[in-house]
């Protein structure tokens, strides 16, 4: 019987071929048991590949491997059974459970995100100096390690070290430059580079504003001398100057409550620069002449023109 088993061994037959055995598994006091390979009409290639993840898996698993090859089918076979009846029965779930489950999966993924944005404070809360101590035009120097902590469309708020956060709007990060979003910026954790004034504090209200623009006081009667939007008409010429420019235009100031824009169209230099952006053309501090083009009493806004409108009245020469 041995010598009639040893000759079936002896010869090649591809339903015989067995699996090469690591030396690891080799010195182990229990072999391990590995599966017979695929039949010799698979490629060269894919049977390389399926002898290369059997090795992987066994280095993996060790334990898996010295159980008997019917029984390691078994387990194979069971999981790969239940992952199908998980497809199955996803597939078959009515539309409320999927919305609540796809719900969860957000809320999962929203949480984790959060958990990786967050940035660690340079200073303990119990360490943190309180609101009183700061006022109007207090300078937030280096030593305050000013930290971006979160943005919003509106500004970033910004860790100096006291028990509230501070806002730092995006109109007040640039003297000349137009930012649309505090992303143009900064990003979280970003160390805060710019000159940083408090521009408003508020200890009752628990508010607390920053500015990187030096801060102008203005007096009561400025402040009443300014030209109210609902006093502006439409075609009334005026003269400002320039406060910002932005990639669609500039913010001019004219005397009123807000700043005029004036968008590049309407510039008369803008023929002459055309293809260019309005920086070429615009210069902060530089006087202009403008005409009222659409005033917004409701939403607050005046759109200007620096092209006289033709509706005016032509001006002839004496």
């Amino acid at each position: 019987f041995a010598a009639a088993a040893l000759l079936l061994l002896s010869v090649p037959s591809p339903v015989a071929a067995f699996v090469a055995i690591p030396p690891a598994f080799r010195a182990s006091s229990t072999s391990p048991r590995v599966l017979l390979a695929e039949p010799s009409s698979a490629s060269p290639e894919e049977a390389a590949e399926k002898r290369r993840k059997v090795l992987e898996n066994m280095a993996a698993n060790p334990k898996l491997y010295e159980l008997h090859p019917n029984v390691r089918k078994a387990i194979f076979t069971n999981k790969e059974n239940r992952r199908r009846a998980k497809e199955s029965k996803r597939r078959r779930e009515p539309a409320s459970v999927k919305k609540r489950r796809l719900l969860l999966q957000y809320k999962q993924s929203a949480a984790a995100t959060k958990r990786a944005a967050y940035i660690e404070r340079a200073v303990p809360r119990e360490e943190q100096f309180p609101l009183e101590s700061l006022s109007r035009g207090d300078a937030v120097n280096a030593e305050r390690n000013a930290t971006v902590i979160s943005l919003t469309p509106f500004g970033a708020y910004v860790d100096i070290g006291c028990e509230i956060d501070g806002l730092l709007h995006v109109r007040d990060m640039s003297a000349s430059d137009f930012i649309s979003h505090p992303r143009e910026l900064f990003t979280s954790g970003d160390k805060v580079d710019l000159d940083l004034l408090v521009k408003y504090v508020d200890p009752a209200g628990r508010r607390l504003a920053f500015s990187a623009v030096p801060l102008e006081d203005e007096s009561a009667e400025e402040e009443e001398d300014r030209i109210r939007v609902e006093d502006v008409h439409l075609h009334d010429e005026l003269w400002g100057e320039i406060a910002k420019v932005t990639a669609y235009g500039a913010f001019v100031e004219i005397g009123t409550e807000v700043e005029g824009f004036l968008h590049f169209m309407d510039h008369p230099d803008h023929p002459l620069y055309r293809g260019e952006p309005p920086r070429t053309f615009m210069a902060v501090g530089e006087r202009v002449r403008v005409w009222a083009a659409d005033v917004d009493v409701e939403r607050n806004r005046i759109k200007l023109t620096a092209v006289r409108p033709t509706a005016l009245p032509l001006l002839g020469r004496l």
